[in-house]
């Protein structure tokens, strides 16, 4: 598991270290539809009067929280094997995967390819998967996929074989 934490760490720290700030962390664990992203917001600290840290979730609530780390950990492991199972094809290259996904060859990837491309292997993916897609390729959330974003996404970032 230690592993995975560190996967974990390195995909959604933004400098791609082994620690993740606070913002980090909220994206993380925010919800992805924003009418319940922002109810979350709204919610204000409860700092006074003091409270036991250990009591603050009910045991549903902590029993879900504990279930949406255990996913992510097993997300992050399975991304892992993925990402070492091409490097090491020797077939496989970096360079002619982002091509097939730049179909107007532009030098970046955007929503519309990406959904051609799944579209053009069978898989449909509604918006709100494209847009997740998008969230784990687009590190500078311009809008599109640089090529140097698609390699530091799909490169294998750990040591240990999965």
């Amino acid at each position: 598991m230690k592993d995975e934490v560190y996967l974990l760490l390195r995909h959604f720290g933004e400098f791609n270290e082994t620690r993740i700030r606070y913002s980090e962390f909220c994206k993380l664990f925010s919800p992805k539809r924003e009418d319940y992203a922002s109810l979350l917001r709204s919610r204000a600290g409860t700092l006074y009067p003091p409270i036991d840290k250990r009591r603050v979730f009910n045991v549903v609530t902590l029993e879900r929280l504990i279930e949406v780390v255990r996913l992510h950990l097993e997300s992050e492991g399975v991304a892992e094997s993925i990402r070492q199972r091409m490097s090491s094809r020797s077939s496989f290259s970096l360079y002619e995967a982002f091509q097939a996904l730049d179909r107007d060859r532009n030098g970046f990837v955007t929503i519309d390819e990406f959904r051609d491309v799944l579209l053009a292997n069978g898989v449909y993916a509604d918006i709100k998967d494209l847009e997740s897609l998008m969230e784990i390729y687009d590190k500078n959330r311009d809008g599109r996929v640089s090529y140097s974003e698609f390699v530091q996404e799909v490169t294998p970032k750990s040591p240990r074989r999965y």
